[in-house]
């Protein structure tokens, strides 16, 4: 599983405390769910990459 990093520098830090409210509000599902803010934010794999 891939995990997402920001770095931030300066001033940005005081982005912070507001983006974290941003991101407690979204609804996270599978992208064609009604209400759905995000879905999966990665192209899907070939099926050979998962067989034997």
């Amino acid at each position: 599983m891939a995990t997402s990093v920001a770095v931030f520098v300066g001033a940005s830090k005081d982005w912070i405390p507001e983006l974290v409210e941003r991101a407690k509000t979204l609804k996270v599902n599978a992208g064609v769910e009604a209400g759905t803010d995000s879905g999966r934010s990665y192209r899907r794999p070939p099926r050979s990459a998962f067989s034997g």
